[in-house]
């Protein structure tokens, strides 16, 4: 009793104590709580004190907990805190465990947000350009419109709010406009009039006219020569000599007029050899375009330059011209494989241009191997300068073409800052469909009907050759001949699925775009059928039989767009119309890749 009074209030055990031991000679009690005693006073003074009941009782009496009643089922733990040193076995690092942060939870990061422009306010550089282009210009132009007040001076601007706009093609238009190009690098020749015989070396067959021009004749030898003894070349690598053909009575498309190198007079060299290209065989009169002898693989040793005359060629030549073109192999490259029929290789009727079909430095082609010599002979397969006509087949019978339009309008939209690599491989009357269609991929097609084998291997020998490399563009027009075939019309979309693929393989370029030229429409009615299918291998058709990065493109409307009396071939001109179209969806292609930056 006593234990447990003392184990809950000490007053109360001493007031019981003092009741019970008052009477009877008992004075009182108390309860020393410093000692954990109960005192006991008498009338005698011989009272008495317990001991420590703490001591003697084992201390504060224990309750077993599933006794205690209304026991919380929670308890609220109290605020306090530890030393680190305190805490035992810490990890001596922490991994950091992925989390977000609101804008709210940075500081002062809302503020420097509020500091930016709007998105919409912000110019593409496409609009950027077109900006300074048309300073003090009103007008919509391709990405922003422009609104000039010419009273109060301001310029106002105004683009499109949303996504980034789309490059530009513009609409396939009636008529070809020479694209902007870079000039031509500076003349090297100190006196290009051909009529002072001390600044020329003149061989026999050749004479001086004096009045800037040198004749030809026939029967001569094998070659006989002209020198430039005085032409300042430097340490250029690449030099191109044009000159112009104002007559000629005796055509020879192999042998007629090409340059060579030498060291000396009677040391010449056959390195980078370039046939000048003049007129197709059969054709008479004067070739109408500069003629294009390109020269590569010059050392400075070199320091002379000839022009040389085949036996069986007749004619006069004028205003020679040379340049140094050894810059243009170190520029980024696009690598244009054209490939197809009669239509890519061009059968327009009308020679080529002097202004809408010249060369540029900027412009090169890769020849197939032409079997056994032929036109280019050693020449196959080298990288080098541009010219219509550009042969892509033994027979020398085709002039000007969709390809060099289409790689100028890349070289005037890109500032000059692109070389294209044509690899010309297309052969008329070839198809695709069949076990031994020439662009068949298992074609057992052999020579030079194997078309597709011509085709990879031009295109892995041209890109061994160059150095910068940012994309390729197969650039097609054919499948006229496939729809002679039974059938042809139906099996045509898997026919071009495989070859698509297969194409990307071998040239190693997986992604590869695929432009299809179409044939003429709608002069030829049996040809729609092509036109509608062909059109359904675009990737944008929605058909089943689009194929992943094709763009079809047809070509000018009306008959005027053919050859007289030819209901199958693109003109001269529409091959040219042609070609600047697919030069500005090439652009577009490459302006989206990143192949411009």
């Amino acid at each position: 009793m006593l234990v447990k009074f003392l184990n809950s209030d000490d007053k109360v055990s001493t007031a019981i104590a003092g009741s019970y031991f008052k009477g009877d000679g008992w004075t009182g009690a108390y309860y020393d709580s410093a000692e954990g005693r109960l005192v006991f006073e008498s009338e005698d003074g011989l009272g008495f004190t317990t001991g420590d009941l703490r001591v003697a009782t084992g201390g504060p009496s224990s309750v077993e907990w599933t006794t205690v009643l209304n026991k919380p089922t929670s308890f609220t733990p109290s605020i306090h805190t530890h030393p680190w040193e305190d805490i035992t076995d810490k990890p001596t690092e922490f991994t950091p465990v992925s989390h977000n942060h609101t804008i709210s939870q940075v500081t002062g990061l809302q503020s420097v947000i509020d500091d930016k422009a709007d998105k919409s306010q912000i110019l593409t550089q496409q609009q950027f350009r077109d900006s300074v282009a048309a300073m003090f210009q009103s007008g919509t132009h391709t990405n922003v419109s422009i609104n000039y007040d010419p009273v109060a001076g301001t310029l106002n601007l105004s683009t499109p709010v949303g996504p980034p706009a789309v490059p530009f093609v513009p609409a396939m238009l009636g008529t070809y406009v020479v694209p902007e190009l870079p000039p031509l690098p500076p003349q090297l020749l100190p006196n290009p009039a051909m009529n002072d015989p001390a600044a020329w070396g003149v061989a026999n067959g050749w004479t001086l006219n004096g009045d800037g021009t040198a004749t030809h004749t026939t029967a001569t030898g094998q070659y006989s020569r002209i020198a430039i003894p005085n032409a300042n070349m430097g340490n250029a690598t690449d030099v191109v000599l044009t000159f112009d053909i104002p007559a000629q009575t005796s055509s020879n498309f192999t042998l007629g007029v090409r340059a060579r190198l030498l060291s000396t007079p009677s040391n010449a060299s056959n390195n980078g050899i370039w046939n000048g290209l003049h007129t197709r065989t059969g054709d008479a009169g004067p070739s109408t375009r500069a003629q294009v002898s390109h020269v590569w693989n010059r050392v400075p040793g070199q320091t002379q330059l000839v022009l040389e005359a085949g036996n069986n060629w007749a004619g006069t030549i004028a205003n020679p011209r040379l340049y140094d073109v050894s810059s243009a192999r170190d520029l980024p490259t696009l690598v244009v494989v054209v490939a197809g029929q009669s239509n890519a290789e061009a059968y327009g009727a009308a020679l080529a241009d002097p202004t809408l079909d010249a060369w540029h430095p900027n412009v090169w082609m890769c020849p197939p191997n032409a079997y056994g010599g032929g036109i280019y002979g050693a020449r196959a397969n080298t990288v080098t300068v541009a010219q219509e006509p550009l042969v892509h087949n033994l027979s020398p019978g085709h002039r000007a073409g969709f390809a060099m339009p289409a790689a100028k309008r890349i070289v005037s939209l890109t500032d000059g800052g692109i070389r294209v690599v044509i690899v010309p491989v297309a052969k008329s009357g070839t198809g695709m469909i069949g076990s031994n269609a020439p662009w068949n991929p298992d074609s057992t097609a052999t020579g030079d009907n194997d078309r597709y084998t011509i085709m990879i291997n031009t295109y892995l020998a041209a890109r061994s050759q160059i150095t910068n490399h940012i994309g390729t563009i197969m650039v097609w027009s054919g499948n006229e001949y496939d729809m002679q075939v039974a059938n042809g019309v139906n099996l045509l979309p898997a026919t071009w699925a495989n070859f698509a693929a297969r194409a990307r393989t071998d040239m190693g370029v997986s992604d590869m775009p695929i432009i299809i030229n179409g044939p003429v429409y709608p002069q030829d009615a049996p040809l729609n059928p092509l036109i509608a299918v062909q059109r359904t291998l675009d990737e944008d058709s929605g058909s089943p039989n689009a194929i992943a990065g094709v763009t079809y493109l047809d070509g000018p409307m009306g008959a005027q767009w053919v050859n007289s009396g030819d209901t199958v071939h693109w003109s001269t001109a529409a091959n040219r119309i042609r070609g600047d179209f697919a030069g500005q969806w090439a652009y577009r292609i490459g302006r989206d890749r990143g192949w411009w930056a």
